[in-house]
């Protein structure tokens, strides 16, 4: 009996047609878009129930796909050219096969022994694959577990965690700049002349050497001895009408050089050392100056200022030099500067040095332990029935912070957790579930996103879970 399988039918349909078909021998016409039979669970139950109706099952297709799944079961397949001709012979007649020649030639002792071996072979076929159905799942239940993102803000304290260490190094470094100091210096001495009165009734012996000031302190001294008389009567005609004061003038020479011994005339008034009135007629000249670079505070101060700055940054390369691979917090970075030698102010030079040693320390993060900890941290926000998935931390704005007990380190976790399903417990409630059931599996259990149900299309699962696999996928991240 040939019986045209459509397109629209479903399993349940076709095995109600062979139960009801008088013939032994079927042939299924099965159209090439008949999908329903890639599936092994969906012919396995049409060779189950063919051989529980006692109907010896064959196929007509040109899909090469069940052509391959039937010879897994030992199922004859036919093309549409070869039925075709077995159809117009007899549509109630089973299809010759290779073995026709065997059947017609029973007789035979040697081929009735193959039959037999044959007859027993196939017992064996037909109870490993009753073994095989009573095992092969009839349904696939496929799991995927719920994916829960957070973001959380994390504090530790440096003495908390074993990520971060303390690192040192000490450099030397010596900076100059041009002086901005000048000083006047005088190069050449002014000289002049006074003229010394002596008031006295003695004459005064002036030594040379004998210093001689203005007002101001501006000192000068003589250039040779002089002596200067005693005062006179004046006579006329033997009659005195004055007197008149001894005078003498001598040379003299300032102290030192420079033009503030440039001093007009009559600016030179006082003598050490003698009861004498002295003026200068006329300026002294000849006191000349010249201006010479000197180190200010300024400059000094200017070349401290370079150490400091440059030191930090000195200091910071060579930590980074020795640190490697970790990550250096230069927020931390503290230095300590001692100063070694320096210009001294009012030196005579062009330029200012300024030298010293410096101690830099700074703390260094080692990511690798900061994950670590940071994953610690996080299991207690973890919801109950989930489980963090570590390839999917991000440790984001990392900072430093300095409160009373010390360094905090501040930081961003991103990642996502991901939902812990307990398959034995999930697979007992959906044993014989129907599919408003498995819905309410899912609804109960927030560690899972979404169950499907493939390879059944029957409205409830098996009753036994020999013949349901749930299997729980990744999900797609």
């Amino acid at each position: 009996m040939i019986l045209h399988i459509d397109p629209s039918d479903e399993i349940n349909t076709i095995i109600h047609r062979i139960e009801n078909c008088h013939a032994s021998s079927i042939v299924l016409v099965v159209p090439e878009d008949y999908e329903r039979l890639h599936d092994r669970i969906n012919l396995q139950l049409l060779i189950k129930y063919a051989k529980d109706y006692n109907k010896e099952l064959s196929l007509q297709s040109n899909d090469p796909i069940l052509h391959s799944l039937a010879q897994q079961y030992d199922v004859e397949v036919w093309q549409d050219n070869s039925v075709a001709t077995k159809d117009s012979a007899d549509q109630d007649e089973q299809p010759s096969s290779t073995n026709s020649t065997s059947h017609q030639s029973s007789g035979s002792r040697k081929k009735g022994q193959w039959r037999n071996r044959l007859v027993v072979l196939l017992l064996i076929i037909g109870a490993f694959l009753g073994l095989i159905y009573m095992n092969v799942p009839q349904a696939l239940v496929v799991i995927t577990p719920e994916v829960r993102s957070f973001t959380e803000r994390v504090v530790f304290d440096f003495i908390q965690i074993n990520a971060v260490e303390s690192i040192g190094v000490n450099v030397s470094l010596t900076r100059r700049t041009p002086t901005t100091g000048r000083k006047t210096v005088g190069i050449s001495k002014a000289e002049g002349v006074v003229v010394l009165v002596n008031q006295g009734t003695t004459d005064v012996f002036v030594p040379r050497g004998t210093v001689v000031k203005t007002a101001g302190d501006v000192a000068f001294v003589t250039i040779m001895d002089v002596e200067i008389p005693s005062r006179e009567t004046e006579y006329f005609m033997d009659v005195p009408f004055g007197i008149r004061a001894g005078r003498g003038e001598v040379g003299i020479i300032a102290l030192n050089p420079g033009s503030r011994f440039n001093v007009s005339a009559g600016r030179i008034h006082t003598i050490l050392g003698y009861d004498l009135d002295v003026r200068n007629p006329e300026a002294t000249t000849g006191g000349e100056d010249t201006i010479l670079p000197v180190a200010a505070d300024s400059d000094i101060q200017r070349g401290k200022d370079a150490v400091i700055r440059d030191a930090r940054q000195i200091t910071l390369e060579a930590l980074q030099t020795k640190i490697g691979t970790g990550r250096v917090l230069e927020d931390t970075l503290s230095i300590h500067v001692d100063w070694k030698d320096m210009t001294n102010v009012g030196e005579e030079t062009e330029e200012v040095f300024v030298s010293a040693n410096s101690h830099g320390e700074m703390y260094v993060l080692d990511p690798e332990r900061l994950a670590v900890y940071a994953t610690q941290a996080l299991t207690t926000i973890i919801p109950k029935g989930f489980y963090l998935l570590p390839a999917s931390l991000d440790l984001q704005n990392i900072r430093v912070a300095e409160s009373e007990q010390g360094w905090q380190l501040i930081l961003t976790v991103t990642g996502q957790a991901q939902g812990d399903v307990d398959l034995e417990r999930v697979t007992a409630n959906l044993l014989g579930a129907s599919l408003t059931d498995v819905m309410q599996v899912t609804n109960n259990n927030p560690e899972i996103a979404q169950i499907q149900v493939e390879g059944s299309s029957r409205e409830q699962l098996p009753r036994y879970q020999r013949w349901i696999h749930v299997e729980v996928i990744d999900p797609v991240i």
